[in-house]
């Protein structure tokens, strides 16, 4: 018997046994993940400033496309990204490549940014927490 077989017939056993940590290690794991976010978009709602940023370009995934943006604080230009839907823009390009959109971005970390697409906003796949108005 290979240890692959040996793993598959002993399954139960090991869910028996070590379910439950593996269930809290899941758990704690989403959880950790969901606060840093979080903390991410709350640094960047309390320390708010706003510039203009420009979309560059996209990536594709399984799930959506991830939109990638540029913007410029004290001559350091910076990137970010934010999950969204596929759309065309009022420039009818795909997720409104060259436009400009105002970008929140943290006075304590310049780097830490959240883009508004305005009326392209229910696009987003990103969670922020209901953290801002816009």
């Amino acid at each position: 018997m290979n240890f692959i077989s040996k793993i598959f017939k002993n399954r139960k056993y090991l869910i028996e046994k070590y379910g439950k940590y593996i269930f809290i290690i899941l758990v704690s794991y989403i959880l950790i993940n969901i606060f840093s976010q979080y903390l991410y978009y709350k640094e960047i709602c309390d320390n708010k400033k706003v510039t203009f940023g420009i979309v560059t370009h996209y990536n594709r995934t399984a799930r959506g496309k991830i939109m990638l943006y540029e913007y410029v604080i004290n001559n350091i230009k910076y990137r970010g990204e934010v999950s969204t839907n596929t759309f065309r823009g009022h420039n009818n390009k795909i997720l409104c490549l060259g436009c400009k959109f105002v970008v929140y971005y943290s006075s304590k970390d310049p780097s830490k940014s959240r883009i508004c697409l305005g009326e392209y906003e229910k696009f987003k796949r990103t969670s922020e927490f209901g953290l801002f108005d816009d």
